[in-house]
């Protein structure tokens, strides 16, 4: 029985140091905009501006489905506001 615990005293006393991998994790922020008319339909090609502390920061068209998507910098806080 001692030399099961001596056994096992000394593997543990000769493991190496265990080390990670290294890691980064990154975020994005996106938004989603969904564009629709009064009765319901999507409004396709509207063209959205997305503005940042009143700054324009993007501007492009919807899709067929009347969707606009951008990324936002950083974590995307302050003042944002949009036109369609």
């Amino acid at each position: 029985m001692r030399w099961i615990l001596a056994l096992i005293i000394g593997a543990l006393l000769l493991a190496g140091a265990a080390s990670a991998h290294r890691m980064f994790v990154g975020q994005q922020i996106t938004v989603d905009l969904f564009v629709f008319y009064d009765d319901g339909s999507p409004a396709a090609n509207a063209e959205v501006r997305l503005y940042q502390e009143g700054e324009l920061y993007a501007q492009n068209v919807t899709d067929d489905t009347g969707r606009f998507t951008v990324a936002l910098p950083g974590k995307g806080t302050g003042d944002w506001s949009y036109e369609v």
